[in-house]
């Protein structure tokens, strides 16, 4: 299936059910030694509630609805992580085409098994590629439904991100985005000390991240929750 939409890219398989479009020298990642410390701490529901405002269930919904937008054309979710809120939803989605997109393979191993523990065995029609959110190995005009949940806010370039996501998405198709911001005193001193380590880029709020959508000129709605912003196109 990924042979059929990838771009100038022959994925090699790195791990059981698990392919790479990246060169061998970027295939490892630091954060591959922390998926179980990151699955324990943001998966955990009150660590969400508290720091975020949101239950993991509002994540779960944004990707069922995310799915629900595209039929004929495939799905890709961005950035996938280990599929800590949203495993549920693709297992029963299993009449689409999904292509689960991460930078890390520790990432991608998790989400595989998670999956496989629910369905007894790996979906046929779901593909865990290695990839990068600046440079999607995919043709233009690829996907139906693009998702990416709490992947905006980790980097500086979005706009970068965004042009992406636009370039590989159908005329007809759908964007999904979500990203959590400082909206609160809470918030605001969570993302600094974040950013300060590393480990997010420069924070946003809901009105900065707004502004940017309109600078871009793209016809997007922009809604929040606590301290996560929900982007849809329109």
């Amino acid at each position: 299936m990924l042979n059929s939409i990838l771009k100038n890219a022959a994925p090699v398989e790195v791990s059981e059910g698990i392919f790479s479009v990246l060169d061998e020298s970027r295939q490892q990642t630091g954060f591959d030694r922390k998926v179980l410390g990151y699955d324990a701490l943001v998966g955990n529901r009150f660590y969400n509630k508290l720091l975020w405002g949101n239950w993991p269930s509002t994540y779960h919904k944004f990707c069922e609805t995310a799915l629900a937008q595209s039929v004929d054309k495939p799905v890709i979710d961005v950035g996938c992580g280990s599929l800590v809120f949203t495993a549920n939803a693709y297992a029963q989605s299993d009449n689409q085409t999904i292509v689960l997109l991460d930078r890390s393979l520790g990432m991608l191993k998790r989400a595989r098994e998670r999956l496989k523990k629910i369905r007894g065995s790996a979906p046929d029609n779901i593909s865990f590629l290695q990839g990068d959110v600046f440079d999607l190995p995919f043709a233009d005009n690829t996907f139906g439904s693009i998702m990416s949940a709490g992947l905006l806010h980790m980097f500086d370039k979005k706009k970068d991100i965004l042009k992406e996501f636009e370039r590989v998405r159908d005329d007809n198709g759908s964007i999904a985005l979500s990203s959590v911001v400082g909206n609160t005193g809470i918030g605001r001193k969570y993302l600094a000390l974040l950013e300060k380590t590393g480990q997010t880029g420069k924070s946003d709020t809901s009105e900065s991240l707004n502004n940017l959508l309109n600078s871009m000129s793209l016809d997007y709605k922009l809604c929040t929750q606590g301290n996560v912003a929900y982007i849809e196109s329109l």
